[in-house]
Parts: structure tokens; C-alpha cells; sequence
């Protein structure tokens, strides 16, 4: 019976990583039009960046929250830990992208590694905070 239960949990889990790659990219890919649109408009390269982060973390939390994880929960402090937790994870994708650089002596290939795995580091603690932290539904 519980080989039954374990096959359903993992069906489940491996749909929610489906829907939070497919989330994931589309934010980034949100963060580069807005951030693409804005520079091409004359705003400064900060302005344009910070704007277009925030735009993705807001698109981010609405899609997560009702589409990969299916919250039914909200709250403002739901908000607040969310964006806490993509802060943090902000700030680990820029020291490991930097550990990764100074490791490797800045390269061409560094850059690549040091990108990937910025995001594959950053996006397992999103995913992981988001799940067990942030959109946890009380009501299951």
C-alpha cells in the first residue's frame, strides 16, 4: 500500500517541477522582454533591471501560487516570505556565479558553468522554499 501512496506523491512532485520549469523559464524570459523594452526606451540600465526583476518576482508569485502549487492560501505575509525568499536566493545566485568566476579565472567556459550554476542552485532553493515554505496548503 504504501509503494501505491509513494508512486502517486511521486507523479505528483515530478508535475509540480514540470510546472515550476515551465514557470521558471517564462519568467526569465518576462525579465528579458521588460528588461529589453526599457533599455530600447531610454531608461539607464538600473532602472531598467531593477523594473523588469520586479515584474518577473510579481508574475513569479502569482503564477507559482496558483499554477504550480496550487495555493489556495494568501496572505500578506505569504507575500512578504516570498519575496524574502526570492531575495535570498537572488543573493545566492550572484556569490556562487562570483565563486565560480574566481575558481575558475574568468573564462569563457567559467561564465557559462558559473550561470548554470547560479540557476540550477538558485532554482532548487526556490522551488524547495516555495513548496515547504511558502505555498504550503494547511488544508491538506
Amino acid at each position: 500500500m504504501s509503494l501505491f501512496f509513494n508512486n502517486i506523491y511521486q507523479r505528483f512532485l515530478s508535475s509540480e517541477i514540470k510546472r515550476f520549469t515551465v514557470v521558471g523559464t517564462s519568467t526569465v524570459l518576462l525579465d528579458l522582454l521588460c528588461y529589453y523594452l526599457l533599455i530600447n526606451t531610454h531608461h539607464s540600465p538600473s532602472f531598467s533591471k531593477g523594473t523588469s526583476f520586479t515584474i518577473g518576482a510579481i508574475y513569479a508569485y502569482i503564477v507559482n501560487k496558483n499554477f504550480t502549487f496550487r495555493s489556495k492560501n494568501w496572505s500578506f505575509i505569504q507575500f512578504c516570505i516570498f519575496i524574502f525568499l526570492y531575495i535570498s536566493t537572488l543573493a545566492v545566485n550572484v556569490i556562487i556565479n562570483e565563486l565560480v568566476l574566481w575558481f575558475f579565472d574568468k573564462t569563457n567556459l567559467s561564465f557559462i558553468l558559473g550561470f548554470l550554476s547560479a540557476t540550477f542552485f538558485s532554482a532548487i532553493l526556490n522551488f524547495l522554499g516555495m513548496k515547504y515554505i511558502v505555498f504550503v496548503n494547511k488544508d491538506v
